[in-house]
């Protein structure tokens, strides 16, 4: 964690002008003219080092065992609560389909009309950020086939001392190590109430919303984000 003060401090800036004017008569006119500007400014500038994750993450996984006969996403598609992503077998209908298949075309064809396969749908809304098997695999209800998100957001430690900066709703500028030069904007939608102890150094977890859409931002990406803190 980096934490670097800038302080404009007062400052003066007097400005004299003296103008004279000589004409033919022995006339003089003086004009004195005296400016001065001041200022003074105090903020924070607080540098911390994050990275990307989901808002919420869903391991999505079959009911029983089986086998995957089809997957319908790949990773990175959108899907909608509801959808229909995985078709599956069970043993009983895996062994029947081979069966039927090797008998003939027309077996096949009609055991696939009448035993169904079982659906496997979508939860929620968002997009698949892994898919960990493929058709024709056999797995178990506690294997996941795919990985899915909501949301991405970045994950970031603030040291106990910077605390009293951040405030929910402040903006903050985040930096990717994958893009270097370029910067998006984010807000703080969170801030825990309970600290963790980071290398010896109690610190508070905050989540940081982009405010649009990212298509660079996927999960596991470092990213370094900077919260300018007014006094």
């Amino acid at each position: 964690m980096k934490k670097i003060i800038l302080i404009t401090t007062l400052f003066s800036v007097a400005v004299t002008a003296v103008f004279l004017i000589f004409k033919f008569k022995p006339s003089k006119q003086v004009i004195d003219k005296e400016t001065t500007l001041t200022s003074r400014d105090l903020y924070l500038e607080l540098r911390e080092n994050g990275f990307v994750e989901p808002r919420n993450r869903l391991e999505i996984k079959s009911s029983s065992k089986g086998r995957i006969e089809k997957i319908f996403v790949n990773e990175g598609d959108k899907i909608k609560k509801g959808q229909i992503i995985i078709l599956m077998s069970s043993n009983n209908r895996a062994s029947m389909i081979d069966t039927a298949r090797i008998i003939s075309e027309q077996e096949y064809e009609r055991c696939q009309n009448i035993y169904k396969p079982t659906t496997v749908i979508a939860y929620m809304d968002g997009f698949i950020i892994s898919r960990q098997k493929e058709p024709g695999q056999i797995v178990s209800p506690d294997e996941a086939i795919l990985v899915m998100a909501d949301d991405l957001i970045v994950k970031a430690y603030i040291d106990e001392t910077d605390l009293k900066y951040i405030k929910k709703g402040i903006r903050t500028k985040m930096y990717l190590d994958a893009y270097p030069g370029e910067n998006f904007e984010g807000i703080v939608e969170y801030i825990s109430y309970e600290s963790k102890l980071l290398n010896n150094v109690n610190v508070y977890e905050i989540r940081i919303k982009p405010l649009k859409k990212l298509k660079a931002f996927k999960p596991g990406m470092s990213v370094t984000v900077t919260i300018i803190a007014f006094s």
